[in-house]
């Protein structure tokens, strides 16, 4: 007969195959009903010994900056194992764009489901939602992790997700990569004398097999410089003057990137809409903290403000984030 101890072992082990189903079925139902999505990222890290390859993954949406964000929930957020879901809307593209992360859950929105990560920056939050490995067959796992790169520019990874309608669950499905890349390099440092910052240059490549355009006015409003990693929120750092839209975009703005191509330009730094304000007092580049990152991200404008104008049918959608980097160097 079997004793006590026996039993327990048995139900619990019951308990956890039951449970493991469960979690099966689950996966399989979300891939099958759910609406499926691409959510842009960059390979970090391949293989697992036991699993065969895989690479971990870091998504644009693994990171959200306070302003998405709900100031009555910023004590929370910045708690380990919070359960929270992030709203989103959809580009032309299909890419998943974050519109709002909530303790939470909403009535009627598309989102999905994620866990805060316990970390030291106040000016956001990191979430995982499962979905942060991609398993493949052996050997293809530092293939994918290598990435694709071209004229120098490294392309985003996109990889395709099915959401579960309901409930926010993410189950991978595939991946491909995007149209569009966008690198950033040092002329020379950024160095600041006499409260002078340097310049970065900024690479956009089209990956793709038709010509996109982009809007680039003289004042560069569609690349907006975010600070992303800062450990006190009464002394983050921001740019003084507020990133506001144009009226309207000239024809001038319009530029046109055939396949295959780049276009290069570079932006000053040391311009007065960059000033760097943190406390209420100016400061420069050079009194920035070396652990203090930033990054450069790109917004399309919206359609009406271009589509009078020649080329604007090529105007590519959506938004892409640069490497981040230090007042010393560039991360990755």
């Amino acid at each position: 007969m079997f004793n006590r101890k026996t039993v327990l072992n048995f139900a619990a082990l019951l308990l956890q195959c039951c449970a493991l189903g469960a979690m099966c079925v689950q996966r399989e139902r979300v891939l099958q009903t759910g609406e499926t999505v691409y959510m842009r990222t960059a390979p970090v890290d391949p293989r697992d010994l036991f699993r065969g390859d895989y690479v971990r993954l870091n998504y644009d949406v693994s990171t959200i900056q306070s302003e998405l964000t709900s100031e009555g929930e910023s004590e929370q957020l910045q708690k380990s194992k919070q359960r929270v879901y992030l709203t989103y809307t959809v580009d032309d593209r299909n890419v998943m764009v974050p519109e709002k992360l909530t303790l939470e859950k909403p009535a009627g929105n598309r989102f999905i489901r994620g866990y805060t990560s316990k970390h030291w920056w106040q000016s956001s939050v990191s979430v995982s939602y499962g979905i942060e490995k991609y398993f493949m067959q052996q050997g293809k796992g530092l293939e994918l992790e290598r990435g694709k790169s071209l004229k120098g520019v490294r392309i985003p990874l996109e990889m395709e997700v099915a959401v579960g309608r309901n409930n926010g669950i993410t189950v991978l499905k595939g991946y491909r990569y995007a149209e569009l890349g966008l690198n950033i390099d040092f002329p020379e440092k950024i160095k600041g004398e006499e409260k002078q910052a340097g310049k970065i240059k900024i690479t956009l490549v089209n990956a793709s097999q038709k010509p996109f355009a982009i809007t680039t006015p003289a004042d560069h409003y569609p690349f907006k410089l975010e600070f992303t990693s800062q450990r006190d929120k009464q002394e983050n750092v921001r740019v003084k003057k507020k990133h506001t839209k144009p009226a309207a975009y000239q024809q001038k703005d319009i530029r046109i990137i055939k396949p295959q191509e780049i276009y290069v330009f570079t932006m000053d730094l040391g311009k007065p809409e960059y000033q760097l304000v943190r406390g209420g007092k100016d400061i420069s580049w050079e009194d920035l903290k070396g652990w203090e990152t930033a990054r450069i991200v790109y917004m399309s404008p919206e359609l009406e403000q271009v589509q009078d104008l020649e080329g604007a049918e090529h105007i590519w959608n959506g938004r892409i984030y640069s490497q981040t980097f230090t007042k010393y160097n560039i991360i990755n």
